[in-house]
């Protein structure tokens, strides 16, 4: 069972720590979830995923993300699928990103 967790208090304990700050595997669903922080220019170099479909759920602040070469603003609020097969990358543009990645 999945029980609730109080991000805020993840993202405050992690301080200046940048990268993935919590992660949930469950094997039941089938889920990978991981909360990810950045400040502002850092973030996740470019990849390709071959794996699973990845869901990007921005939480705080806003970033760049660069599928196949093609560039993507993102922010708060916003669901963003990254295809599976797609080359990646993740840039914060604001002071603080905070966003949730769901492969499934």
């Amino acid at each position: 069972m999945i029980t609730p967790t109080d991000l805020h208090g993840i993202v405050q304990a992690a301080g200046e720590d940048q990268g993935i700050i919590w992660a949930l595997v469950s094997d039941d669903l089938g889920v990978k979830m991981q909360l990810l922080h950045f400040t502002e220019g850092h973030g996740v170099a470019d990849h390709p995923n071959d794996v699973s479909d990845v869901y990007w759920l921005g939480l705080v602040g806003a970033a760049i993300i660069t599928l196949d070469g093609r560039d993507v603003t993102a922010q708060a609020g916003q669901v963003i699928l990254l295809p599976r097969g797609a080359s990646r990358s993740v840039r914060a543009t604001s002071p603080e990103l905070t966003y949730v990645i769901v492969r499934k």
